[in-house]
């Protein structure tokens, strides 16, 4: 979905009793909220005609007895309900029918990852309320296709006072990808890296990703020193992905796990925290990171690290199996 069909959606026509937004792209769904709250202006007061639940924790009764509540002073009011598809199947029913007929006074935003709710096909039932009642809007927000992609680089860089040539964009969209919420937090940081320069440069892009690598390096090993399986995969991607090569960061978990390893002997030894910073060579707030994780990894399981480590050195070099599938299969042994 490009910007111009996204905005035009949600701006047309008046505001509605019902908008229905769901799919895996976050920042196009908080994106879509914020254009319906705007469209009440300076008219919003939380607590009053503007409340936030839950799906997960809150009674559909609950929820329906807010909708029905006339507004503060008779303006409309909005209820946003989050992760939607949590709602218990028993409970639907209780709002199906309040989508019959929903009050004229309230609109009633629903939000969820998943298309369908538990036990009912939501998405289609929505789609019905929106083409024959006419009062509800549905959206599949998921991240654009390839060609969409550029445009939202664009309309971002224009948000935050920037410009960026083809070149520019196509260079952020190869190495971040087109998940938009990622794209915003890169391009929140390259706004901030270039000041107050108005054209963001090829040059620019380049010595941030450089920069965001190296913390994403001290992050991967982070999560892999606290056996944080998911987020040392997620990060193993995106360094991958921005061009990272493989052995360097095979290198660079040997020698966190060697520092594991020698800080444990340490700690047995009964070294005190100064005694240990010192024979190390690093700093205090780095042992204090470090201390953790020499109590997640007893003797044996170190020297099954050590080994599985040196069997991927040998797959890196030698096999024909893809390096990222290497990798990821020595994290998740790693964390396990």
């Amino acid at each position: 979905m490009k910007p111009a069909y996204f905005f035009l959606k949600i701006k047309e026509g008046h505001l509605l009793p019902l908008y229905y937004f769901y799919g895996e792209e976050e920042y196009l769904k908080n994106k879509a909220v914020h254009l319906v709250l705007e469209r009440l202006g300076e008219k919003i007061t939380p607590g009053l005609n503007f409340e936030v639940f839950a799906g997960s924790s809150t009674p559909v009764t609950t929820l329906l007895d807010h909708a029905r509540t006339i507004p503060f002073l008779g303006a409309r009011k909005i209820i946003l309900v989050k992760e939607a598809e949590n709602i218990p199947a028993e409970e639907q029913k209780r709002l199906f029918l309040y989508l019959e007929s929903p009050s004229k006074k309230t609109t009633l935003i629903l939000t969820s990852s998943a298309v369908n709710f538990r036990g009912n096909a939501f998405k289609p039932l929505l789609k019905s309320f929106a083409k024959y009642a006419g009062y509800g809007l549905v959206l599949e927000l998921n991240h654009p296709f390839q060609n969409e992609t550029p445009d939202w680089i664009k309309y971002m860089a224009q948000n935050f006072g920037k410009s960026m040539g083809s070149s520019v964009v196509s260079l952020l969209h190869e190495l971040i990808g087109n998940n938009l919420l990622d794209l915003f937090h890169e391009m929140e940081k390259l706004a901030l890296f270039t000041g107050e320069k108005k054209e963001i440069s090829k040059d620019d892009v380049e010595k941030m990703i450089s920069r965001l690598r190296t913390e994403s390096v001290f992050e991967l090993v982070d999560h892999i020193g606290n056996r944080r399986q998911y987020e040392a995969l997620i990060t193993l991607s995106q360094l991958l992905k921005s061009g990272e090569q493989p052995l360097k960061l095979l290198a660079l978990i040997v020698r966190q796990f060697r520092m594991i390893s020698r800080a444990s002997t340490l700690v047995k030894q009964g070294l005190k925290p100064a005694e240990i910073t010192n024979a190390l060579k690093i700093r205090e707030f780095v042992w204090e990171k470090l201390y953790p994780q020499v109590n997640k990894f007893s003797e044996k399981k170190l020297m099954d690290c050590f080994q599985q480590m040196w069997e991927a050195d040998i797959a890196l070099k030698t096999g024909s199996i893809p390096k990222k599938l290497i990798l990821e299969k020595l994290v998740m042994e790693l964390c396990e």
